[in-house]
């Protein structure tokens, strides 16, 4: 099952507590924004690295420019 169907189901994953220790925020904080879709958890199955909570309310944020840059002069670039 994945972090949000959890999250939506109303269950607190150990991911979830992990990132909610390291954001000093409530595991039920986590699992609500992530039910909500304002927020998600990382974590790789391949290293053994702690979750991270990214979103709302949360350290980590994501800020994506979509479009042209007044960088680039040529758009078929």
């Amino acid at each position: 099952m994945t972090q949000i169907e959890c999250a939506r189901k109303g269950v607190v994953t150990k991911e979830m507590e992990e990132a909610a220790a390291s954001e000093s925020v409530t595991a039920e904080y986590v699992r609500q924004t992530v039910a909500e879709g304002k927020a998600v958890i990382l974590r790789s199955k391949v290293r053994k690295a702690k979750a991270v909570g990214v979103g709302m309310g949360l350290r980590t944020k994501v800020n994506a420019s979509i479009g042209t840059s007044s960088d680039i002069v040529d758009i078929k670039a």
